[in-house]
C-alpha cells in the first residue's frame, strides 16, 4: 500500500511539472531568444512561520491568495484600489527618484492598452511580496498580464537577483508609461492611450511593458 501511495504521489508531481512546463512553453517571450518562467512571489503572511511562495502573474497570485489567505487578499485589494484611485492625482515627478543613469527605449514592441498596464502596476504595488528571478543572462518573468497587456522583468546577470518589493518593478513600469505612451484615435472604443517600451537599469535588470497574449 505504501509503495502504491508513493507511486501515486510521484505521478501527481510529474503531471504538475508537465502542466507547468506546458504553461510556460505557451508564453511567448517578450524578446525573441529569451527564456521565460513564471514569476516567483514570496510572502511573510503568518508571523513566525516560513515565507509562503506563489508562482504566476500578479493577477493569478491574487486569486491564489484570495482562496488560501482571504484576509490578506482583502487587505491587498484595498491597497490596489487606493493605488488605482491615486492615478487621478499623481504627477509625472512621483517616480523621478530612480537613478538618472537608467534609461528607456520606447515603441519597439507590440502596443499595450495603458489602462490595463495601470491596473497591473496597482496590483504589483498592492499585493506585496518579494520578487526573485533566476540567473541569466536573457531570462524574463511575466509579472502581470491582463487583456493582452503585460509587464515583464528580465535579468542579464549571471546570478540570481532578489528585490525588496514588487513596487520596484512597478516604478519602472510607471516610468515607461510616462515616457513611452502614445494616443491613438480611430473613431472606435479602441481609441485611447497605448504604451510599449523597455527600461534598462544599471544593475543589468530591465523591465518591459508591451502587448502579450493573455
Amino acid at each position: 500500500m505504501l509503495s502504491q501511495a508513493v507511486l501515486s504521489l510521484v505521478v501527481m508531481v510529474n503531471l504538475a511539472l508537465a502542466a507547468n512546463s506546458s504553461l510556460v512553453a505557451s508564453i511567448e517571450p517578450p524578446i525573441e531568444g529569451f527564456e521565460v518562467q513564471e514569476a516567483s512571489w514570496e510572502f511573510d503572511i503568518i508571523e513566525g512561520q516560513q515565507p509562503i511562495v506563489f508562482n504566476g502573474t500578479v493577477e493569478e497570485v491574487w486569486t491564489q491568495l484570495n482562496e488560501e489567505y482571504p484576509e490578506y487578499a482583502a487587505e491587498a485589494l484595498d491597497r490596489i484600489n487606493n493605488y488605482i484611485d491615486g492615478y487621478n492625482t499623481r504627477s509625472d515627478s512621483d517616480t523621478d527618484v530612480l537613478d538618472k543613469r537608467d534609461h528607456n527605449v520606447c515603441r519597439t514592441f507590440t502596443w499595450a492598452k495603458q489602462d490595463h498596464i495601470y491596473s497591473g502596476i496597482s496590483y504589483l504595488r498592492g499585493v506585496g511580496g518579494r520578487p526573485r528571478i533566476r540567473a541569466g543572462p536573457q531570462v524574463c518573468d511575466r509579472v502581470s498580464c491582463s487583456y493582452d497587456s503585460a509587464i515583464w522583468w528580465c535579468n542579464d546577470n549571471s546570478h540570481v537577483v532578489e528585490l525588496g518589493s514588487f513596487s520596484n518593478i512597478a516604478d519602472a513600469a510607471q516610468l515607461i508609461v510616462d515616457s513611452c505612451r502614445q494616443w491613438f484615435f480611430d473613431g472606435s472604443l479602441d481609441s485611447g492611450w497605448y504604451v510599449n517600451g523597455q527600461r534598462f537599469h544599471n544593475d543589468r535588470i530591465n523591465v518591459i511593458v508591451r502587448g502579450s497574449n493573455c
